[in-house]
């Protein structure tokens, strides 16, 4: 646990949704706050509306005070059918294997 104190270790965040009129999408949660290793793996043709790639930056920049922080940016793979969907880009599709592989070497960093 975070520092015996009852919390998660660290943090994974994929495909995270980056814009949304009518929710609450990351970015402008109060990441500031988060502390612990966070690590972001994001496709860099994800085609889904709330996703776009070109607003990873707004994410990571708001990662202050995390102990570390990790972009992982994946290319290639297949993307089949609703862009927000699995089959898609969104969901690592054909890239699955090594998108779980780095997931778990950057856990037992």
């Amino acid at each position: 646990t975070a520092g015996g104190q009852g919390g998660p270790d660290g943090l994974v965040l994929t495909s995270t949704i980056l814009t949304e009129e009518k929710g609450r999408p990351v970015p402008v949660m109060p990441l500031g706050t988060v502390k612990i290793p966070t690590l972001v793996v994001h496709h860099k043709e994800d085609g889904c509306q709330h996703c776009a790639y070109g607003e990873i930056p707004k994410l990571m920049d708001k990662l202050t005070a995390a102990a570390r922080k990790e972009l992982v940016t994946i290319e290639g793979g297949t993307n089949i059918g609703d862009p927000c969907e699995a089959q898609a880009y969104h969901g690592f599709n054909g890239r699955d294997e090594e998108v779980a592989d780095k997931i778990a070497k950057w856990i037992v960093q």
